[in-house]
């Protein structure tokens, strides 16, 4: 999920093709728009790779912990997977996505990127090869879905590098390899995922740009593409999708009662990954503090600061202001011992709103 360095509109991988249609849900979270309530997907489903249970269960922990930006047993995961099944590309394309997460992350934090590009480099090479090899004996259009996304995996990795016209070149070729596999089977859902990213990135550039460089944008078809993969497409891919809305409806173009399901299940889901608990607290922001959701929001992020996790450096996040404002709502509803819970931890915290939590307790008559 590191989704920071989107940034330009190139394709992020659709990690598996499966066609089973299934939604996924956390436990305790309401599932998205177009699922049914408390849906959870067991298994990636019905794929046309024949994925044996033990690659399904690494690629999917691989998916989860790059999300939560544990990157080394995500790599791990991924490597065991192609070492299970090494003429699927389904396992190499998941390690291209695993690694360029962790170039995207590296890149936000300012920091060398060489060890894990080169490793990228092999990879795609095996990737190509394995995608060629099975279009050739195929020519399906799920051939191209693979194809579609390793060239945009690969798009965005030399824009994480600077190499912006190979980029560029990339991540078109990417695009329209999913157009023509859309075009092989209209009902291939799962390439829609990149179809929809690179509409929505196209759209977000000015129009100048879009016709110097012949690239399409629509920015509310490309929100309403993901919409439909996030309700409609595979497991992971519709994960993926949500995860993206969670990030679309609420830095890109804010709705915040639509990115409410998606946020909720990202931060659920993902709590180690800084991106979900700042989404979090923007949702927060967006609603109110009037809104009861916005109040379970910021109790979230406060419980998993307690607990002890703090942001990266690089990426400072503090949900005081916030705890501090819900305090003060508690006090307002007669709710003082929530407001207290809150004043307390803030004050021993030491942080900038220590001194007015402190102030509000002194006036309560606790020190």
């Amino acid at each position: 999920m590191t989704r920071r360095a989107w940034g330009v509109p190139l394709l992020l991988a659709v990690w598996f093709a499966s066609r089973a249609g299934v939604c996924s849900a956390a436990a305790g979270v309401p599932a998205a728009p177009g699922c049914p309530p408390g849906s959870e997907a067991e298994s990636l489903g019905e794929n046309a790779e024949g994925l044996l249970p033990a690659t399904e269960a690494l690629l999917v922990a691989c998916f989860d912990d790059s999300n939560n930006l544990d990157f080394g047993p995500a790599e791990a995961e991924a490597r065991a997977a192609m070492a299970l099944q090494p003429d699927s590309p389904v396992p190499v394309l998941a390690l291209l996505a695993e690694l360029t997460n962790q170039i995207q992350e590296l890149r936000t934090a300012h920091a060398g990127f060489s060890a894990p590009q080169a490793r990228f480099q092999a990879a795609l090479a095996e990737a190509f090869k394995l995608d060629r090899a099975r279009g050739a004996r195929t020519h399906d259009a799920q051939s191209l879905l693979y194809l579609g996304d390793t060239l945009g995996l690969q798009g965005l990795v030399e824009l994480s590098a600077g190499h912006l016209f190979a980029a560029y070149r990339h991540g078109q070729q990417g695009y329209q390899t999913l157009l023509k596999a859309k075009r092989l089977d209209p009902n291939l859902i799962d390439a829609d995922l990149g179809i929809g990213e690179y509409l929505f990135y196209c759209g977000r550039l000015s129009g100048f740009v879009r016709t110097i460089l012949d690239m399409p944008g629509n920015v509310p078809k490309g929100i309403a593409i993901e919409e439909r993969c996030a309700a409609k497409a595979g497991p992971l891919t519709a994960r993926q999708a949500r995860v993206n809305l969670a990030e679309i409806l609420t830095e890109e173009v804010p709705d915040y009662r639509a990115a409410l399901p998606y946020v909720r299940e990202v931060e659920t889901l993902y709590p180690r990954n800084w991106a979900s608990e700042k989404e979090a607290l923007d949702e927060a922001r967006g609603l109110g503090l009037d809104d009861p959701a916005a109040r379970a929001l910021v109790e979230a992020v406060a419980a998993r600061w307690d607990s002890g996790w703090r942001p990266p450096a690089y990426k400072p996040l503090d949900p005081g202001t916030l705890r501090l404002a819900l305090a003060r709502w508690y006090l307002a509803h007669g709710r003082g011992a929530d407001a207290r819970r809150h004043l307390q931890a803030l004050a021993s915290g030491g942080g900038p709103e220590a001194g007015q939590a402190s102030g509000i307790l002194g006036a309560l008559g606790q020190p």
